[in-house]
């Protein structure tokens, strides 16, 4: 398993040259991010009573997240193929089908309530967030091994497996993410600019992380297949 300073260097040396279209990639949900977090968070009570403003609000979060699972693969299929930067991002972005996003959206409902249930005594949460870490990645590999798999089964299979595979990598992984503690803090004191090179960074290197773990359990995914 490569080690934390391995893996970003590595996604530094990806991103070396490729900085723009990386940031073309990952800005929209930076921005989405960013106008969602600006509403929640914001005291004008107007903007929390008034329809338009939260059907708005709604709709750039559910934007948000389908373009999140469309970065997060396309940041995958980079990792493992650097032609993948010189093709068609929007296309790669919402290409996924639509009961592919519908799975991942129940994956990610399921994940967040259990969650938030573990988060009311703090630490079984954060383990239970590292725990299903790698279940969205799975999912892209085994729905690209077996496209028929239903979409319930692929999200039953890469919980399990991701819960399987982070065995003994938890605290590696923990680490892994607080390596960008920094970078977190400097993004917030520029008022979100820095997430704009923060995003393509970080995703990539978590990207990194899963194709390393999944090399490294070849055996125990084909076990799932």
């Amino acid at each position: 398993m490569l080690t934390n300073s391995e893996l970003k260097k590595n996604a530094r040396q990806t991103l070396r040259g490729h900085w723009q279209r990386a940031i073309k990639l990952t800005i929209v949900p930076v921005i989405l991010t960013l106008l969602s977090a600006a509403y929640k968070y914001s005291n004008v009570s107007w903007l929390h009573t008034n329809l338009a403003a939260r059907e708005w609000y709604t709709l750039f979060n559910v934007t948000e997240l389908v373009m999140a699972f469309g970065i997060i693969y396309t940041l995958l299929d980079w990792v493992r193929n650097t032609d993948i930067i010189n093709q068609s991002l929007p296309g790669r972005i919402f290409g996924l089908s639509v009961n592919t996003v519908l799975a991942l959206t129940v994956q990610f409902a399921f994940m967040s309530f259990i969650v938030s249930i573990g988060m009311l005594i703090i630490i079984p949460g954060i383990i239970f967030i590292l725990m299903f870490s790698q279940s969205v990645y799975i999912y892209k590999d085994q729905h690209e091994t077996d496209p028929k798999m239903g979409a319930w089964e692929g999200v039953i299979n890469s919980v399990s497996l991701s819960e399987s595979m982070m065995v003994g990598h938890k605290w590696e992984f923990f680490k892994l993410n607080l390596s960008f503690l920094g970078w977190l803090l400097l993004s917030i004191a520029t008022l979100g600019i820095g997430f704009i090179w923060l995003a393509p960074y970080y995703q990539l290197t978590m990207a990194g992380y899963y194709d390393a773990l999944a090399a490294e359990n070849r055996a125990l995914i084909a076990q799932h297949a």
